[in-house]
């Protein structure tokens, strides 16, 4: 078993994304990228994702590894990581991160062979205070790392280099509130090396709320000196960048700087820094203002220096700044000769370039990296995070100088912000719906090209949260869902998602005719209802602006994906009707294989509200048995058996009720009637599921058991005709693999589980000798590189970190299996298995 693919956005903060710091300072040395892993890092929830590119389509970025911290998965629902710090080159990657509730981890890994190799996970701090930001910087013998606490400390811990154990010396804080008890909290750092024979040193910047900047110096002997205070700024400070302008060996005396600050007054401040290093014993520290630039409109959030190639013999060092206004500036400073590495003493300046787009919500931060050629040119990636906690990217080759450049949009990565409530396979099974309490709806399909999935449709931007999604299982395709809202929404596929998933599946598309094309929807303002688009609305019909190729090398564009705005606001399903009847906010949906009938529930805490509703997926009018009784409040998931014949619910009075369909029901009306109500457990029934044959039913709860249920031969009621089987947490969510297997000629079942800690395990249910007997099953999971890395369950570097909310298992091929997990952490998970590693067991 594999990972096949995970989503996941980011956390909206502008230190919660980072760059790899090895790389994203020159651009001409194409060797270097050769030694990386590891290209970025963005916090998701309280996990970290790590970025790395597409085997096949290089250009592409996607998530590697996903570390979690050593959190208890009930006490980190909140917690969220606030700051990273990346480093990865020649097989060393180190990860220094905070978070939310004040803990500061430190990862390393020595990954020479497999970026699989083991990470060692230190946990330097567990604080009481959240932490605002984190940097770290290398010298020739020495790791420094400092973090800043939200309560005005500043904690630093030097690391030995050669000492690959762990950090031994106790760590360093130095408190900047002043004595009127006023806290300087500090949300902007910057670390930078400053040469000495004598002793390690750096130079640390330090800005926050009280829009000063404080320049230290703190050395490998762990004091702390302050050297400068830097005013101007009128709102709080962003971000600091130092940058050393030149460091010539034979030019001792003296050492010039450059420090970059954006700030909430919408201006860059750039300072020179002159640092006089003739006192042996303490050095000279002269600021000036070298320029104020003010081409943004709203907050400045990032900055970031670069030097790259302007002719051949120049660089030219540039600044790239974001900002809450949606764009992102490129500023030419002057020129570097190639061979002394001296600047040109008069600096420009100047914005050389513009990007962003019109609208959004705002860029948190911006970071450029090298990137990958076609040509004999050098590549230039920038990837912003929005506020809305999406990547996205532009790319460029730079050919014979900085202003020949031209940016183009690139594929970024996409993701659910906030728990993922529910998850649907279409009918085919060909692509996921997705839903969570972001308010979005995503549609994902799987590329033939790039092994990977890709967010082809943001189905519904929605005003409340959604808790639950189903596909209605016949002609035309349509999904319904239920948010925090008394409203059941239908909404109906546009055709241009037919054809955009048989081009990745590289199927020739069905023509369909103009007249029968459903094209995308638009939203009104002040609405919460997809509009159908018709000939008044022309500029939300698709075009080539805002798709971009899935393949760079691909120039006839045969496979386009909507990227940025595009993806967000033109590519939304029709809705065509609306359900009313429920007294509470929708809790759970579903629909009957035939796909006649349609199931719904709400939240309730009185039993008159507790009743299910049936839906004709025709009229879409309540059947005449609406609602059907039997639970005492809410019910938390329905399932229709695979025949039809059954509908079972869980509730959270700790019922299971089973519905049978009448056998001589009437074509427009089927009916359900209850057959049996029944206590299954201890504590709250989350989850149900039907066996492919519809001769049983599982139910898991938070008693942290399974149980399995059968109908009596001779009488209306279901008895479990075997142990519950007992995990090691509460169970969130079953879900019978669509396969029967036998094993020695006895029939076989598979169920996979997920649990309340986010892990996923496998339950075998065997006949033997006319006895049931249920037990968890070993499933080894392997790497993407085709490498063993755990056994038993899903690995903890492959898994969710949080709750499992649903599990479903596509529908399709009987050999080959493919399950889809999502999580309260914002995840989604798919994992690839054969059906032979369950017989072979």
């Amino acid at each position: 078993m594999k990972r096949a693919f995970v989503s996941a956005g980011s956390n909206a903060i502008s230190n919660a994304f980072v760059s790899n710091d090895a790389i994203r300072l020159r651009f001409e040395c194409d060797e270097r990228k050769d030694s990386v892993a590891y290209w970025g890092a963005y916090g998701s929830s309280h996990s970290i994702a790590l970025l790395t590119r597409n085997a096949i389509v290089p250009s592409l970025l996607q998530i590697g590894p996903i570390l979690h911290p050593s959190i208890d998965a009930s006490a980190s629902e909140n917690i969220r990581i606030t700051s990273i710090y990346l480093y990865d080159y020649e097989g060393v990657a180190i990860i220094f991160a905070g978070d939310s509730k004040g803990s500061v981890y430190l990862w390393n890994q020595y990954h020479t062979h497999t970026i699989n190799s083991e990470w060692n996970l230190i946990q330097l701090l567990n604080g009481i205070s959240g932490i605002s930001a984190v940097c770290a910087g290398k010298t020739v013998r020495n790791w420094f790392f400092l973090a800043s606490v939200s309560d005005g400390v500043i904690i630093a811990w030097k690391w030995d280099i050669n000492d690959s154990a762990c950090i031994r010396e106790a760590p360093v804080e130095i408190n900047l509130s002043n004595p009127s008890d006023q806290r300087r909290i500090v949300n902007a750092m910057s670390i930078l090396p400053v040469n000495t024979q004598l002793e390690d040193r750096v130079l640390v910047a330090l800005g926050g709320v009280d829009h000063k900047i404080f320049v230290y110096e703190l050395t490998s002997a762990n004091s702390w000196m302050q050297v400068l205070i830097l005013e101007g700024h009128c709102g709080w400070i962003r971000d600091i960048q130092l940058f050393p302008i030149c460091q010539i060996e034979n030019a001792t005396d003296t050492q010039e700087l450059l420090l970059a600050s954006g700030a909430q007054d919408h201006r860059i401040r750039v300072w020179k820094i002159m640092i006089d290093k003739r006192n042996s014993i303490d050095r000279v520290y002269e600021a000036s203002s070298e320029t104020i630039l003010t081409a943004h409109e709203d907050w400045v959030t990032s900055l970031q220096w670069m030097v790259l190639p302007s002719s051949a013999s120049q660089y030219s060092l540039m600044l790239l700044s974001s900002s809450m206004d949606n764009s992102l500036i490129l500023w030419d400073a002057g020129t570097i000769e190639k061979d002394s590495c001296q600047y040109v003493s008069k600096r420009s300046w100047k914005p050389i370039y513009r990007l962003g787009e019109l609208g959004g919500h705002g860029v948190l931060s911006a970071y450029a990296v090298p990137g990958v050629s076609h040509y004999d040119k050098i590549p230039l990636e920038l990837t912003i995070l929005t506020f809305s906690g999406q990547l996205e990217r532009w790319h460029a080759d730079i050919d014979t100088c900085v202003s020949g450049m031209r940016f183009a949009p690139s594929i970024g990565l996409t993701g659910h912000t906030a728990a993922v409530t529910d998850l649907s396979w279409s009918p085919q099974g060909d692509y996921l719906l997705t839903v969570s309490s972001d308010q979005t709806a995503r549609i994902w399909a799987p590329s033939l090209l790039t092994k990977m999935y890709h967010e082809i449709s943001r189905a519904q931007v929605h005003g409340y949260d959604i808790n639950c999604a189903c596909f209605v299982k016949k002609a035309p395709i349509r999904y319904v869902c239920g948010a925090d809202e008394k409203v059941l929404r239908i909404f109906i596929a546009p055709d241009e998602i037919g054809k955009r998933v048989d081009q990745l599946s590289q199927i020739e598309p069905k023509v369909v005719a103009e007249h029968d094309f459903i094209r995308h929807a638009y939203l009104p303002e002040l609405s919460l209802t997809n509009k159908r688009s018709g000939t008044e609305h022309n500029e939300w019909v698709s075009g080539s602006d805002g798709y971009v190729n899935l393949d760079p090398n691909d120039l006839h564009g045969a496979v386009q994906l909507p990227v940025g705005s595009v993806l967000n606001r033109q590519t939304l399903w029709p809705e065509v009707r609306k359900l009313y009847g429920h007294a509470n906010e929708i809790l759970s949906v579903a629909s009957s294989h035939d796909g006649r009938i349609l199931a719904s529930s709400c939240k309730s805490r009185e039993e008159r509200f507790a009743g299910v509703w049936l839906w004709d997926t025709d009229s879409w009018e309540p059947l005449p048995v609406s609602p059907l009784q039997g639970h005492t409040c809410s019910v938390v998931q329905l399932a229709f058996s695979p025949n039809d014949f059954y509908l079972v619910s869980v509730s959270r009075d700790r019922h299971f009720c089973v519905y049978e369909r009448e056998r001589n029901f009437t074509e427009s009306a089927p009916p359900y009637q209850l057959v049996t109500r029944q206590k299954a457990h201890k504590r709250i029934i989350w989850t149900c599921s039907w066996s492919p044959d519809s001769l049983y039913v599982v139910t898991g709860s938070r008693d942290q058991t399974i149980a399995l249920w059968k109908r009596q031969e001779s009488a209306l009621d279901w008895h479990s005709p075997c142990n519950s089987l007992c995990l090691n947490d509460s169970v969130t969510a079953v879900a019978f693999a669509p396969i029967l297997l036998h094993t020695h000629g006895e029939p076989q079942y598979v169920l996979a589980a997920g649990l309340d800690n986010g892990e996923i395990v496998f339950v075998r249910i065997v006949l033997e000798n006319e006895k049931i007997i249920m037990t968890r099953t070993e499933v080894t999971l392997l790497s993407t590189k085709g490498t063993d890395v755990s056994a038993q369950s899903t690995n903890h570097m492959s898994s969710p970190s949080s709750t499992i909310t649903r599990l479903a298992w596509r529908p399709g091929s009987d050999a080959e299996l493919t399950l889809a997990a999502s999580s309260r952490d914002g995840s989604v998970h798919i994992y690839e298995m054969h059906r032979s590693i369950f017989e072979d067991i």
